[in-house]
């Protein structure tokens, strides 16, 4: 590699290329040389020459070729791997026991990214019978965890660093299972194939899919999103978000109420107000584990508040999400002894204020 490549991002590449075999990997290297000497003409029709310094370009660019495709079968739908032989059974029938799992990763590509935390909770009969979570040590490769890993997970780096490996935990988290189906949101197209990445001896799985059976029953419109945290939300389950062993008690209670077809309504819509803060100030910054910037000032929206878009003195709240960006606002609010909120705190004040309205109005 020629030029300044940053370390970490060398080192990726460079594992990348060593693990995967070559018919699975599309590897293109490009390279540009410019300089030295030159004869052209100018507008006037005068030729001229010149010399220019050389210089020298080089990219490298990697990718997955495609390894997975769909075959169907009378009784069920198989997702293959021809990587790995891995194979992905889903179930088309109502599940009383079943394995709910969750993981937490250092990032989205199980190529070079690791598992942090691994949990999953086991119900039979539909009773919650038992829970396993471990914390995974990534590896110094991927240690200390990133600002933004920590701030979206809770997750820090002495939580993982005297973790064990995901070798070293993989044999009792796979006794855990047994022969289990498993649940899980989005556990088709990341949690399983992460961990098999990973190095899990299990190679055939029996599951369902919390997204692709919400994605059938639920209307997006509606909620904004399929996300966990938004079905949490809409079927008012009180667990935290982006914690393993959180999600996947989360996910095994909307599997129940999806199975169930149990859909109370727990967002209000434009058809349902509640007023509780009408004219109140908001002005809200960065992005949210649990609800997307713009669902957040949906939900304000929908109870009368008023969002502004920077601070001014009419500002009462200001809800305080996760940025990378430096807001003159937030300074400013600090300045004026306006009330910051966070995600947790926002939903306190709402409930506190529709309860108050709905002693009002009785």
């Amino acid at each position: 590699m020629i030029g300044y490549i940053p370390k970490e991002n060398s080192k990726d590449i460079k594992r990348l290329i060593e693990k995967e075999r070559a018919d699975l990997v599309k590897l293109t290297v490009k390279g540009y040389m410019t300089g030295g000497k030159y004869k052209a003409v100018n507008l006037d029709d005068h030729i001229y020459t010149g010399e220019k310094p050389y210089s020298f370009s080089l990219q490298i660019s990697v990718e997955k070729t495609p390894f997975a495709q769909t075959s169907k079968g009378k009784n069920k739908e198989h997702i293959i791997d021809q990587r790995n032989e891995l194979i992905i059974h889903k179930l088309r029938k109502p599940l009383n026991s079943f394995v709910s799992v969750d993981i937490e990763t250092t990032g989205l590509n199980a190529s070079f990214d690791k598992v942090i935390q691994i949990s999953a909770v086991k119900y039979v009969d539909d009773k919650l019978i038992d829970t396993f979570n471990s914390f995974v040590n990534p590896g110094k490769e991927k240690l200390p965890l990133t600002e933004f890993i920590i701030n979206k997970t809770g997750i820090t780096t002495q939580n993982v660093k005297a973790a064990p490996t995901f070798n070293d935990i993989k044999g009792s988290f796979e006794k855990f299972v047994g022969d289990l189906p498993w649940i899980g949101h989005n556990i088709f197209a990341f949690d399983i194939p992460f961990l098999y990445e990973s190095g899990l001896s299990i190679n055939e799985f029996y599951a369902e899919d919390t997204f692709i059976i919400a994605r059938k029953h639920l209307d997006r419109t509606v909620l904004g999103n399929l996300k966990l945290p938004t079905l949490k939300e809409y079927y008012g389950i009180n667990e935290p978000s982006h914690n393993a062993l959180a999600d996947s008690k989360t996910a095994a209670l909307v599997y129940k109420h999806l199975r169930d077809d149990k859909l109370p309504k727990i967002l209000k819509d434009a058809n349902d107000k509640m007023l509780s803060l009408n004219g109140i100030h908001f002005l809200v910054i960065g992005s949210f584990p649990e609800f997307d910037h713009d669902q957040m000032i949906e939900q304000i929206k929908l109870r009368g508040g008023i969002i502004e878009n920077r601070w001014t003195n009419n500002t009462q709240y200001l809800i305080n999400g996760i940025t990378n960006k430096h807001y003159k606002s937030i300074q400013n609010a600090k300045d004026h002894n306006v009330q910051f909120l966070n995600f947790n705190s926002l939903v306190a004040l709402i409930n506190t204020k529709d309860q108050q309205l709905q002693v009002f109005d009785n």
